[in-house]
């Protein structure tokens, strides 16, 4: 294996505009991120969520994840049930 891909990640990303909504007259996208090495795959609904899925990859390598985005995942997960995670 390459020292390079031990120390390193891909990820490929998809937003696509969905609909939208009448009564705020804004978009709403969608989209999905895939982990290329692990093809671990989750649905998005939020730019956070695109942020929140590469630190779950890149933390287990000691990268430092700031305090803000610790503490913002932790009180985000804890609201809302962690959306599984799709394999193809």
């Amino acid at each position: 294996m390459d020292p390079l891909e031990l120390y390193s990640h891909s990820f490929i990303i998809r937003i696509w505009r969905e609909q939208t909504d009448e009564r705020s007259d804004r978009a709403i996208w969608r989209g999905y991120i895939r982990h290329v090495p692990s093809r671990q795959q989750r649905y998005l609904r939020s730019f956070e969520d695109i942020v929140f899925f590469i630190i779950d990859h890149v933390e287990p390598m000691n990268v430092h994840i700031g305090l803000a985005w610790r503490v913002w995942r932790r009180l985000r997960y804890r609201r809302q049930p962690k959306p599984r995670d799709q394999q193809q």
